[in-house]
């Protein structure tokens, strides 16, 4: 026999011994090989829990201890729970008229400032008038509002009053910032002589700043002359 054919029947038999081993060898074409091959074990990055001493985000887009905004707190008890009685009395309170306004001068010797200093003295007896006296006229279930400033660092009292033989339930109610649709606080009175802050448990603000408030002044029954001014003290 010549060569050629033995070369010839050499390689035929290498060829079957390669198909019975299942194909090429080469580590490119097995997936689990390139698998190993390449990978690097690179690490895996997930967020860290917050670390004591550093500043965590505080928006989406900044970086840093954002300081809260003013907020006003509740500032005495609140009877008005139900949703829809809330929503009608602040309704009835933004749109009230806005009630008079009288300095201590002018409301010497008026009724009104006279009744209230009586019951003053009994509900708010270490505190001082701040601010002007409201005033105005109501009929049965007519409101009237007007603005009060309370500040940190002291305590206050509201005090209302009527001629009994006019407003016989004469209410109170304080509506926080910045929209007024929220309840600071009530009398907690049926009389023509409502108070926020009836000692010993008047009203001490806690925000950073000073805030205004808005009063809403309410005849329940009666019509007639009403008068409201704010009492305070030092905390």
């Amino acid at each position: 026999m010549s060569r050629r054919p033995q070369r010839i029947l050499a390689l035929a038999a290498g060829l079957a011994t390669l198909a019975a081993c299942g194909g090429s060898s080469s580590s490119g074409n097995d997936p689990a090989t390139v698998s190993r091959e390449y990978d690097y074990g690179q690490p895996s990055y997930t967020a860290s829990p917050p670390q004591p001493g550093y500043a965590q985000p505080t928006t989406a887009s900044g970086y840093g201890n954002a300081q809260p905004s003013p907020t006003a707190q509740p500032l005495a008890p609140v009877t008005t729970t139900d949703p829809a009685d809330l929503a009608t009395l602040v309704r009835q309170a933004q749109a009230a008229p806005a009630a008079d306004l009288e300095s201590a001068d002018q409301s010497s010797g008026d009724p009104l400032a006279a009744g209230i200093k009586l019951v003053a003295a009994k509900v708010a007896p270490d505190m001082k008038p701040e601010g002007q006296l409201a005033h105005g006229k109501l009929a049965t279930g007519g409101h009237l509002s007007f603005a009060v400033s309370l500040a940190p660092g002291k305590c206050y009292a509201l005090v209302g009053y009527a001629a009994p033989s006019t407003v016989k339930n004469l209410d109170l109610n304080l509506l926080a910032p910045p929209l007024y649709n929220v309840l600071a606080g009530q009398d907690g009175t049926d009389d023509n002589a409502p108070v926020i802050g009836k000692s010993p448990n008047p009203m001490c603000p806690v925000t950073p700043i000073e805030l205004s408030y808005k009063v809403d002044i309410v005849a329940r029954a009666g019509a007639g002359n009403v008068g409201v001014q704010l009492y305070s003290k030092a905390k």
